[in-house]
């Protein structure tokens, strides 16, 4: 049994506000309260769509300059292939395909997720990493609908899979659509631990349960602050 099951039917355990560490604590999640929430917020869904399709159209032409230098780099540097295309988990469990500019070299061996400091990032690649620029591509994913400007990052699906067979409160990542940045990605950035994991599935759960306009906002700003700061850069 899971532990937001274990805690589900106690009403003074469902959702305490944490405005301080903008975190929701594990014990403290409740798919009913999540559910409850997102229905709530209908009308905001339907804005941030509309914003999101809006912002990829007009930055369009900026957007594919930058991709296109960014991609020659990589093409110079590196070789092809020059994108990537990842199945990463989203909104209610759903896989779907990321696009990202290469940032690592391709080397031998099964697949394996990033690590802190890992050899295979090229000094290229580093810089594409800061300025989130190989992530630019996944523009393309938010006008198709499969994520959103801001939400809980999406998951390298292999990855994803060893958390939940871990984490059973990972799923509740799902309730929302994934973002292209994120509450836990500007307060916490790269994480590799276990309780790293944890603290950014708290992160997200919080947001799920707050999201609004003015936290979006909030985030936004964070997140061209966070284009300044190497420890949130991944």
């Amino acid at each position: 049994m899971s532990i937001w099951h274990a805690h589900r039917h106690d009403p003074s355990l469902h959702f305490q506000r944490h405005v301080k560490c903008e975190r929701l604590p594990l014990h403290l999640a409740d798919r009913d309260q999540l559910d409850a929430a997102l229905g709530r917020r209908t009308r905001y869904l339907l804005i941030r769509r509309i914003v999101d399709v809006a912002f990829v159209l007009i930055t369009a032409p900026a957007s594919l300059l930058l991709i296109g230098i960014a991609a020659a780099a990589v093409a110079l540097t590196m070789g092809r292939p020059v994108f990537l295309a990842q199945d990463r988990v989203g909104f209610k469990g759903r896989t779907f395909c990321a696009l990202k500019l290469r940032s690592m070299r391709i080397s031998d061996g099964p697949p394996r997720p990033t690590s802190r400091n890992d050899d295979r990032i090229t000094p290229l690649g580093a810089f594409l990493r800061q300025s989130h620029l190989d992530e630019l591509p996944q523009l393309w994913n938010i006008l198709l609908g499969q994520m959103t400007l801001i939400g809980p990052r999406p998951e390298w699906a292999p990855l994803a899979s060893s958390y939940e067979s871990t984490i059973p409160e990972y799923k509740l990542r799902y309730y929302a659509p994934p973002g292209l940045t994120g509450l836990a990605q500007v307060k916490q950035g790269y994480v590799s631990t276990v309780d790293e994991v944890i603290e950014k599935i708290e992160f997200d759960l919080y947001y799920i349960k707050n999201m609004s306009l003015l936290l979006d906002m909030k985030i936004m700003l964070l997140t061209v602050t966070s284009l300044f700061n190497n420890s949130l850069a991944r």
